[in-house]
Formats: C-alpha cells, sequence, structure tokens
C-alpha cells in the first residue's frame, strides 16, 4: 500500500479496524530518493 505520510496514522486505524489479526503488521518506509512524477501521481491518487 502506498500512501502520503500525512494519511499513515489513518491508514493505520483503518487497518486495525478491519483486519482479522489482534496486532497486524504495520511497517513504514520512508522514500529517500522518489522522482517527481511518483510524488506527484501519489499526491493525485491520495486526494
Amino acid at each position: 500500500m502506498k500512501t502520503k505520510e500525512s494519511l499513515v496514522n489513518e491508514v493505520y486505524e483503518v487497518i486495525k479496524e478491519i483486519h482479522s489479526y489482534n496486532v497486524p503488521e504495520f511497517a513504514v518506509f520512508l522514500l529517500t530518493s522518489p522522482s517527481k512524477d511518483y510524488l506527484d501521481w501519489i499526491d493525485k491518487e491520495t486526494k
């Protein structure tokens, strides 16, 4: 799953609500050198 950093907490709360595991794995990987095109795509997809 991909999202913006500003939406991480919201995504985490939704996953906790709907996931069948008591403790689902939730890992965040920060991008260190994304292209502008990629960041623009994420921004468009998460509006």
